[in-house]
Order: structure tokens, then sequence, then C-alpha cells
């Protein structure tokens, strides 16, 4: 079965990483599908998927999703007529406060100016109209959807008058209530204003009055990036970070950008997360493992893993730094794992049972399998803590010992698998 894969060495672009099997889950979602997962969740608006017939069965759901379905006279002569008349009938019925229109391969291909109408039709109607781009044909990466719907929110929002919010980008409120990091910036007397992507057209509208945004999930650097160049706002990156030092530092940013004190929780944390790291370094050492999706960056948890001393075997991602990465060069100068796109279940158990890790780190739960969505849970120290912990099982010496006696290999080929 490692024939189907290949070794991280090998690899130069995030193209070259071999999809072993595409039965069950070892099949890349297009960004159309990720994309619709954010516009759906923008209160008040509505989205155009415009593709072919496929395109409209492949993503479905609820009242607040159109398709304008090409045929072969719009591949050939343009799909302008038809986009005109379909938004013209979605305006008349629905009266939609915001509209995304989802480009997909074909008029990307083709080289329909879609981003053109929108702004037609943002005059014409008095509304927002934002244009997402998922060509499947130019990634690999489904994130490429969540980005570039991230990135088009831009263009609800309107010029207001500063105050002293904040913005949380990438992440619910719901969600981000629960983190570390909404309890610091509690404790410092900071209450985010917005939550991007769930919110309403109306809070997008106001969202450039914040004095700051908060970046907490990757996929939302770049509505970041495009908020500071039109708006003047500036952002901290505040991602799942797998280094306590990173974290100190990304804190240190933040209340620097904030003009305030950082709390003292936050200096008892780092202390907490570096020990919890040091307790479990020579229990984990010379451990190994296959990883799928964390909540860390991929490459960056793998250098750090190497650095305690594990073992990767098997690497599962979509993702490629890039040959001149820091922390690909610290995972190659350590072991030299395989590497693959996307694995279907079938395709994992046949790995494990041919190199038999002790560790599976990500990914699948059980025989369902579940991802985690997109914007970490946990923000700050806890995720580390959270992460060291399951990985050292908090288990005695005497019990990692075990699962490498021979006795133990029918615990082995089974592995342990956490989040």
């Amino acid at each position: 079965m490692t024939s189907q894969v290949k070794k991280l060495r090998d690899i130069s672009s995030a193209k070259n990483i071999p999809t072993p099997s595409y039965h069950g889950a070892g099949c890349a979602h297009c960004p159309l599908h990720t994309a619709r997962k954010i516009t759906k969740r923008i209160k008040d608006s509505v989205t155009l998927v415009l593709g072919i017939a496929e395109c409209a069965c492949y993503v479905k759901g609820g009242d607040t999703l159109f398709n304008v379905v090409l045929d072969w006279h719009d591949v050939t002569f343009g799909c302008k007529d038809k986009l005109a008349a379909a938004f013209d009938e979605l305006m008349q019925e629905y009266e939609p406060k915001a509209v995304f229109i989802i480009t997909t391969c074909v008029p990307e291909i083709t080289g329909d100016d879609v981003d053109s109408l929108a702004a037609v039709f943002q005059s014409q109607y008095g509304i927002a109209v934002a244009v997402v781009h998922t060509e499947h044909f130019k990634t690999v990466q489904e994130s490429v959807g969540v980005q570039n719907a991230m990135a088009a929110c831009i263009e609800m929002m309107k010029v207001t008058e500063k105050d002293a919010s904040v913005n949380i980008l990438g992440q619910g409120q719901q969600d981000f209530l629960d983190t570390e990091l909404s309890g610091v910036l509690k404790a410092a007397g900071v209450e985010p204003g917005i939550y991007i992507p769930d919110c309403s057209v109306a809070e997008l509208e106001r969202a450039s009055k914040a004095k700051l945004n908060i970046v907490v999930d990757s996929n939302a650097l770049l509505l970041a990036q495009k908020m500071e160049q039109r708006f003047h706002i500036p952002y901290v990156s505040f991602e799942a970070c797998i280094s306590p030092q990173g974290t100190l530092e990304a804190y240190r940013h933040l209340f620097c950008r904030l003009e305030k004190p950082m709390p003292e929780m936050v200096i008892t944390a780092y202390e907490k997360a570096c020990k919890a790291i040091l307790d479990i370094e020579k229990t984990v050492s010379g451990t190994s493992y296959f990883c799928e999706r964390t909540q860390f960056p991929t490459f960056a948890l793998n250098a750090f893993l190497c650095g305690l001393g594990m073992m990767p075997q098997l690497i599962v991602t979509p993702e490629f730094p890039g040959r001149d990465s820091a922390d690909l060069m610290t995972v190659l100068q350590y072991s030299d794992p395989y590497i693959a796109q996307r694995i279907s279940q079938e395709t994992m158990q046949a790995l494990q049972d041919e190199l038999k890790p002790d560790l599976l780190i990500g990914g699948r739960r059980g025989n369902g399998g579940s991802r985690r969505r997109y914007g970490s849970k946990r923000i700050g120290f806890d995720a580390i803590i959270e992460f060291v912990s399951s990985i050292s099982g908090n288990q005695p010496d005497t019990e990692i010992k075990k699962r490498h006696s021979p006795d133990a290999r029918s615990k082995r080929r089974e592995g342990r698998r956490f989040s």
C-alpha cells in the first residue's frame, strides 16, 4: 500500500501530493462546496451559483441558494443575458439585502466578466453584490473557497465612523465565547463587536468601524488584508499555534494594538503550557504516528512533534508550504514520512496494518468519521495543553513502553487516535 503514496522529500507542490484512493473519503471537495458553507452563514443574503448542471447538483441547502445553469449556448456565446435575467427574477421575487455570486470552472474558463456584471447589478438594484471565484481546476485546496467567500464579504461593508470595537474574523460568536482568548479579552475589558462570518448583512455594513480585526482562522486572513487596505483597520493574526512562545507573542502583539496592559492570566497560562510540554517530552519520544487534519497548521504541528522526538510515518494534507518552509525542513531533518492528499478509511487501515503506527493524530473519529468546522474551537494556550495531554494519554512511562513491546503488537496495529 505504501507504493501508492509518496515520500515527503519527493514533493515539490500541492499538486504532486498523491491521493492513493478515490473511494470513500479519498476525493477532494470543490471550493464551491466550502464557499457555500460561508455564504449561507451571512443572514439576509442569498447565494447565486453560476455553473453547469453538475454544479447545481453538488451544492444544496436552504431557501437562500439559487442556481443559474449554463448550457452549450451560454458556453459558446457568453452567459451575460442569462445571468442578468436570473438576477432580475431573483430581485423581484425575493428582494434580498445582498447577493453572493459564486462562479465555477466553466464561466472562469470561458472568460465571462462576472465582476463587471456584479458592479452593474449593484448599481441597478442598490444592494451589495459580491463575486466568489471557485475555479476548481486551479487548485486542489478546498480551503480556497472559504478564503474567497470570506474576502468577498468586504463588498458589503461601508465606510463608517470609527469606534473602539474589535471584529473577530473566522469564527462565530457561540464558538468564540468558549475560548481562552474570549476570557482574556473580557478580563481586559474588551468586548468584541462583529463575528464574521456569523453575522447579518447589516452588521457587515458596519464592520469598518472597528479599531482592530482579530484573525482566529487563517482562512480569514485575506479578508483582514483587504480591510486593512480599504478601511485602514490593522489586524492581529491569532490562529491556533502549537508553540507556547508563538501564542505568547500573539497575545503581546494583540495588547500592544489594543493599547492595554496584558492580563496576568496570560503569563500563568503560558507557564502551564510550557510545563505540559516538558512533562510529556520523555513519554512520547520515539513514538511513531500518522497525522491527519487538526486545528493546528499541519507542518508546524509536525515540526513541533519531531522536536519532541516523535516519528511521523504518514502525513495526510492537501496543503504544501513550499520547499523553503522552515517547518518542512525541520520535519525532513528528523524524518521522511509518507504523504497523501486525502485518504479513504480502507486505505488508512491498510497503511496502519503495514506501518503499525503507535498513534493516530487528527482526522476522523471512529468509524463514522468527522472533521472540525473551519475555525478552531480552542484559541490560546488551552489548545496546546489539550493537545499535548491527548498525545501522552496522561499515562506513566511504563504504559508507553508497553505499547512498544511485542506483547502489545495488536494495540500498536490498532493505534490510538487523538484530535
